[in-house]
This record gives C-alpha cells, sequence and structure tokens, in this order.
C-alpha cells in the first residue's frame, strides 16, 4: 500500500493488526470440528472437493424431498447440466460445480 501521509499510514497499519488480530476459539473449534469431520469422510484418494460435493448432494436430495411433501412450497425443477470440475453431466444440487 502506497501512502504518503506517515499519520495515514500508522492508522491503517493499526486498523489492520487489530481486525487481523485473531479468529475468536469458538470459530477454532468448529473448523475443528468440520477438519476431523471431512478426515474421516475422504477415503480412497477423494478430495475435498468431492467429499463437499457427496455431502451437499445427499443434503439436497433430504431437502428436495422435504419440499416436494409440502404443499405450500415448490423447488425449480432444473435439468441436468454438464459439471467440468467432475467432467460430466449432474443433476442440479448446491454440490454441483457448474
Amino acid at each position: 500500500m502506497l501512502l504518503k501521509d506517515e499519520k495515514v499510514h500508522q492508522k491503517v497499519l493499526f486498523y489492520m493488526e487489530l481486525n487481523t488480530m485473531g479468529v475468536s476459539r469458538d470459530t477454532q473449534l468448529r473448523i475443528l470440528k468440520i477438519i476431523k469431520a471431512i478426515l474421516t469422510e475422504i477415503r480412497g484418494g477423494e478430495d475435498i472437493f468431492g467429499f463437499g460435493h457427496k455431502t451437499m448432494g445427499e443434503r439436497w436430495k433430504r431437502l428436495n424431498k422435504l419440499i416436494s411433501s409440502s404443499k405450500r412450497f415448490s423447488l425449480q425443477t432444473l435439468d441436468t447440466q454438464y459439471c467440468t470440475y467432475f467432467q460430466k453431466n449432474r443433476d442440479p444440487s448446491p454440490g454441483n460445480l457448474f
């Protein structure tokens, strides 16, 4: 960053130090729990994106089943599309990368 005024520069540095000081303990524990869950689920060379896709796909199917039984709510019907990451056609879900 290029600042000509030394006082402004010092204020910017101080602001950045305060806002990047650290992550709360609660957030650290949540992330650790998520990482442990991912590591226990990943098998046989599956990458984290495959795990995320599988997990979000399962959740999407459960949500879709729940919503389809409702008379008040509905989900938009979408066609399958080509996924550039997995190099194949996939049904729409939050886990898909188009």
